[in-house]
């Protein structure tokens, strides 16, 4: 029987280092060589501290591995330096470049080089760049409460609350389609999330800082999910006293939302209470036929006020309260649906903060509704298993991640599974030198510049490889700018403008339904017509 090793994890950045150095010592050894310093190669490698056959197949001209390989790569090293500094141009400018964007701009290149408009580049491509450049370097942001942390440590409060979950479900027969978990969650429209980035590496942590709109104007949105997938409608909060018809040029893609303001664009009581009436009662009544749903909140003082249980007692809907600074332990939302929405969102938005646009209410509507795409009924059901809550309870599924706990048997399942040394001189950093090359040998006539080959044919095969590799450069340097130009022009013509009504009044209610916006606006704009036609 073989018994077969996990492979030992090694530092990648850290071999690409001491690869480069070597490279580095062995082409000063060489370098010595060829100016006379040493007698032979024997006595240089020795000096160096290089391997004598290492150094005596340079000196006949073969090439290292890195080098050898460089014609089969997709992406040339040229393009691939083209790409560095372009990440450390938009990491001067505040513009961070994510793995996402990397593989575009790869591919992007790759594709013109090829003329095949449907070439790829394998799932490895951010990992190896990183690894050939240690000069970039990527960071993740994470943060959490000392409450949670705290909240984490005690597996008494999960067990507790399974407890109350099972005596709840056993009491009122409470089915498995007919549990819900509700949770508000903010939206500063005009504010990315943190991203995993790359930048340059001598920059450290005092640039990895990412341009954004800046608008901090709250929307706060009411999201709620089903275990066994369904989704009621969301209420979102504008931020302001009246409806304004500006806002909603998008509605349709908002069916059967439930809109609503308030001052500061926050949940209140009020709110809650007519997110309860008008989006999840009116939503799952008629599936529960009328048996018990049970319907799992945080303990936001809004979701916990007379009125709000009472109108639930009411609806046959029975409210279970969350321990305090667990829920990215044991709500649904936390675990598995925020992070992803928020991270849709943040899509939406980074696409308005590359191309220095502001964000504003009537964007949000087709903001949200594409990033609400990533809350699908699978994801929903999976949220619910992964917070122990299935066709029966699983606490350990929970347990099993606080540190405090111990368990002998195996965790349940979760969620589906330097720079070369050249042989050739470089291109010229700046293109005019080259160009001034170019155009001297061109004003030669014919005779003069075939004595030039013919006296000196390695020199004009250097200066041919010179003027390829600038060509590799220009094509190179101009794929990444069609590719920055498209993503411009696709923000621009995605922000939608201010219009002639945007600032019409449409409702001084408070809350507002979706399915009454068109037959609002139809009749502002008439009455804005018969204003019009009585100033004429």
């Amino acid at each position: 029987m073989v018994n077969i090793s996990p492979r030992k994890r090694v530092a990648k950045a850290q071999l690409q280092t001491d690869r480069d150095q070597k490279e580095h010592e062995i082409h000063e050894a060489l370098s010595a060589f060829q100016k006379g310093q040493f007698k032979d190669l024997k006595a240089t490698a020795e000096h160096h501290n290089v391997p004598y056959n290492t150094l005596w197949d340079r000196s006949k001209g073969c090439k290292s591995c890195t080098a050898a390989f460089q014609h089969l790569q997709a992406i040339p090293p040229e393009a691939k330096e083209l790409l560095v500094r372009h990440i450390q141009k938009q990491a001067h400018y505040g513009f961070l470049v994510t793995p996402q964007n990397l593989r575009q701009l790869a591919e992007q290149l790759l594709r013109q080089r090829t003329n095949n408009n449907d070439a790829t580049l394998g799932p490895n491509l951010v990992s190896a760049f990183k690894q050939q450049h240690p000069e970039l370097r990527s960071y993740y942001s994470c943060k959490m409460d000392a409450a949670r942390v705290q909240a984490t440590s005690d597996p008494s409060v999960v067990e507790a609350y399974f407890d109350v979950l099972e005596k709840t479900i056993a009491e009122y027969r409470i089915l498995p389609e007919n549990i819900f978990n509700m949770d508000e969650t903010g939206f500063l429209i005009g504010q990315s999330q943190c991203q995993y980035i790359i930048v340059p590496r001598e920059n450290g942590k005092n640039q990895h800082f990412r341009s954004q709109p800046g608008n901090r104007e709250t929307i706060t949105v009411f999201e709620c999910i089903g275990a066994q997938g369904t989704k009621p409608p969301p209420m979102v909060i504008f931020q302001g006293k009246n409806h304004m018809q500006g806002w909603y040029c998008k509605h349709t893609a908002a069916k059967d939302w439930v809109f609503a303001t308030s001052q500061n664009g926050w949940a209140n009581n009020e709110l809650a209470l007519h997110w309860l009436k008008d989006c999840f009662d009116k939503h799952t009544k008629q599936r529960a036929q009328g048996k018990y749903r049970l319907l799992i909140l945080d303990g936001h003082g809004s979701h916990n006020t007379a009125e709000f249980i009472q109108q639930a007692w009411d609806s046959c809907i029975v409210c279970l309260c969350l321990p305090p600074h667990a829920t990215h332990l044991l709500q649904p939302l936390d675990v598995m649906i925020f992070g992803p929405l928020q991270q849709a969102f943040t899509k939406e938005v980074n696409k308005f903060a590359g191309a220095n646009l502001s964000i504003s209410k009537k964007d949000f509507i087709d903001m949200y509704s594409k990033s609400q795409q990533v809350i699908t009924s699978t994801l929903a059901s999976q949220a619910f298993r992964e917070v122990g809550i299935d066709s029966k309870l699983h606490p350990e599924k929970v347990l099993w991640h606080m540190p405090s706990y111990h368990q002998e048997s195996t965790p349940p399942s979760s969620a589906p599974a330097v720079e070369e040394t050249p042989t050739t001189p470089s291109t010229p950093e700046e293109a005019k030198k080259l160009l001034a090359q170019m155009y001297a040998i061109m004003d030669w006539d014919q005779e003069e510049q075939q004595a030039l080959l013919a006296s000196n044919h390695q020199q004009g095969c250097i200066w041919m490889k010179k003027v390829g590799k600038f060509m590799d450069l220009l094509f190179g340097q101009h794929a990444i700018d069609q590719a920055h130009i498209q993503e411009l022009t696709a923000a621009h013509s995605k922000k939608q403008h201010a219009l002639p009504g945007d600032r019409n009044q449409l409702l001084q209610a408070r809350v507002l339904h979706q399915s009454n916006l068109p037959r609002l606006i139809a009749a502002r704009e008439e009455q804005a017509q018969k204003d019009s036609g009585t100033r004429t």
